[in-house]
């Protein structure tokens, strides 16, 4: 799945500092203006055109229309809803079935579908070059986190290597946090959920580990131990880590030897 892939590579090349703000304004999040404010500020940091996500899947909904929060123009939306363009986007078809991350430009030739979609979407500035990382949850839950960029071709591949681990480790955490929104102001209850990386980190607290120790031992930086640390805990909820190895024991997501 995504989630592991990115739990375990997100620490290469991934610049803490750059992304813990938008991670805490993100698990601080009630609504979904709220989320759409960190949009639009990590639009500007990483000088992307937009940034988009696409909840394909409630808990405990079978069939759904997708649940938008995006930095698109209003025409665009406006037009999509109309014509009901959620039932051939390609981004949603492939990001439904797949998990691993999508390179628009793999799906623009796919079908006539596929082309007519790409084609509408770029009279309104949105299009290639642009790429989409699959959520998926422990409630059945599924979305999407998307970006583009106006960079010339021969940088797109560039631009990738170089932010899209972070996006996509942001990604995770906005998926999160929307389906928490969702689950809350649905009367539901969400089962807790860590990536790899978060549970590695947990599991060295538990064990008593500092930091440090879990660093060495995951071959990751001691800030990145750190930043993984705070997610969990704010994924758990917890007001502490004392209180995320709990909440976690409990939910079977680590154990103590």
């Amino acid at each position: 799945m995504l989630q592991e892939s990115v739990s375990e590579f997100a620490e290469v090349g991934m610049d803490c500092k750059r992304i813990e703000p938008a991670l805490d304004a993100i698990a601080h999040a009630h609504e979904s203006n709220e989320l759409l404010k960190v949009m639009k500020e990590l639009r500007q940091i990483y000088g992307l055109s937009h940034l988009a996500y696409a909840g394909l899947q409630m808990p405990d909904l079978a069939d759904s229309a997708p649940h938008f929060i995006l930095t698109y123009p209003d025409e665009w939306m406006e037009r999509y809803w109309k014509e009901e363009f959620f039932r051939i986007d390609p981004v949603c078809a492939a990001s439904k079935t797949g998990f691993l991350p999508i390179d628009w430009s793999t799906l623009g030739l796919q079908s006539p579908d596929a082309r007519y979609f790409f084609s509408e979407a770029s009279k309104y500035g949105v299009g290639e070059p642009g790429m989409s990382f699959p959520m998926r949850g422990p409630d059945g839950d599924a979305g999407a986190f998307s970006f583009t960029v106006n960079v010339k071709p021969e940088e797109w591949s560039a631009f990738k290597s170089k932010n899209q681990f972070e996006i996509a480790f942001v990604g995770l955490h906005f998926h999160d946090r929307v389906v928490r929104i969702w689950s809350d102001e649905h009367g539901l209850r969400v089962r807790p959920s860590l990536t790899a990386r978060e549970r590695q980190c947990l599991q060295g607290v538990a064990e008593g580990d500092p930091p440090k120790k879990i660093a060495t031992t995951l071959k990751l930086s001691e800030a990145a131990v750190r930043l993984y640390l705070k997610r969990a805990r704010a994924r758990l909820g917890a007001v502490n880590l004392i209180q995320a190895v709990i909440i976690a024991l409990r939910a079977n997501l680590i154990t103590v030897r």
